[in-house]
């Protein structure tokens, strides 16, 4: 008998009976210094499409080269401000880490700049383990030394499955709460703009399409094949559901005037009325307001990071035999690669008192996020 994967933290399963495939067990994406076998089969990824991004341009933990890269760090750059700059930043961060820079006077711009970098790692390895944190940032112009700050999403791939919210609304002892919870669904694709699988360019919209070639060359049954079908056809109602502004806008009034009538329904209403209190405490606020796409501003070892909708996405179902095969295939993939987008704040070393920013928000999103999953998995919807 083989099991569902469940994608909560906890790693629990249930059971999922008469499957046309067979899988092994996985509860989460691993560790990236893990090592699992990977699938016989290769996946095949679409082109990423990304926006343009003002994320910072060099970083101490790149490659350092006699010269420095012009095309990454003084492209564009005023070479007066940019020395000046670069110099009061560099004062700061080694009287703040004990260190002597070494002198370049006699070094021509640009190299200067690239010789006081490579000293600055060499010195900084043997003296904190936090050097791989420190980036030289240059934003609006000016550039400095920051510590970068990063949440832990704990390997975790939040796949928000749009049935059983389909299956209660048209259910009658469960229609209101689902109307609940479709405010909730409309909070996380309009405002949070969660990537939604049916999206041309969305990481699970892909694996959906090879999926469905798997099943159409290996000859699968006809439940893999009502699976996928449902998966199309209810995941493109229920996208036109929450697009719809009216859900939003009656998300304060469901909430207040909602009655209890089971424990689904008491849970439904916690849940509803935390992610409210986000919705009403940061309103227009995306999930990705602190994302810094490592694309656009470091060397990565293998060429890419694993992305933000690699692992946050509204899916189809979080149980049965395609959601199984689904999550082992984007876990398969994503082992593969060794760094990961999470959400970043960087805090200036020219500022002494604490920095404004925090992942207040980020801590509210992901928990709430994950307590959708784990109410989705623990019922039989």
């Amino acid at each position: 008998m083989n099991h569902a994967t469940k994608i909560s933290r906890t790693d629990k399963t249930t059971q999922d009976n008469g499957t046309d495939y067979t899988l092994s067990q996985s509860g989460r994406v691993l560790k990236l210094d893990e090592k699992t076998k990977r699938s016989g089969r290769t996946v095949k990824r679409q082109e990423k499409i990304c926006t343009a991004n003002n994320a910072p341009d060099a970083f101490l933990n790149s490659r350092f080269h006699t010269r420095l890269l012009e095309s990454t760090v003084v492209a564009d750059c005023n070479k007066d401000k940019m020395e000046k700059d670069f110099y009061k930043s560099l004062s700061i961060i080694s009287e703040k880490f004990g260190i002597s820079p070494i002198a370049t006077d006699d070094i021509p711009y640009p190299s200067n700049i690239s010789v006081s970098l490579a000293d600055l790692k060499k010195q900084l390895k043997k003296i904190t383990n936090d050097w791989r944190e420190v980036r030289l940032i240059q934003d609006n112009g000016s550039m400095y030394f920051a510590k970068e700050n990063r949440f832990d999403t704990d390997m975790t791939l939040y796949y928000i499955p749009v049935i059983p919210l389909y299956t209660i609304l048209h259910r009658k002892e469960t229609e209101k709460a689902g109307l609940l919870l479709l405010s909730v669904y409309a909070y996380l694709y309009q405002i949070l703009k969660i990537p939604y699988y049916r999206n041309e360019g969305c990481y699970l919209n892909n694996l959906y399409e090879i999926l469905e070639e798997w099943a159409e060359n290996d000859g699968a049954g006809k439940r893999t094949f009502r699976q996928i079908e449902d998966a199309k056809l209810i995941g493109d109602y229920i996208q036109e559901l929450i697009g719809n502004p009216e859900h939003l806008k009656c998300f304060g009034k469901r909430v207040r005037t909602f009655k209890t009538k089971s424990a689904f329904d008491r849970s439904s209403l916690l849940l509803a009325e935390r992610f409210y209190a986000i919705y009403r405490k940061y309103r227009k606020t995306p999930i990705d307001r602190n994302y810094h796409p490592m694309i656009y501003r470091e060397e990565i070892e293998d060429g890419r990071a694993v992305m933000l909708d690699d692992y946050v996405s509204f899916c189809a179902s979080a149980k049965g035999e395609l959601f199984n095969v689904l999550f082992q295939t984007a876990n398969d993939e994503l082992q593969e690669y060794s760094s990961i987008d999470e959400p970043v704040i960087f805090a200036s070393y020219h500022i002494t008192e604490k920095p404004p920013d925090n992942f207040d928000f980020e801590t509210d999103v992901f928990g709430r996020l994950n307590d959708l999953i784990i109410l989705w998995q623990e019922t039989h919807f």
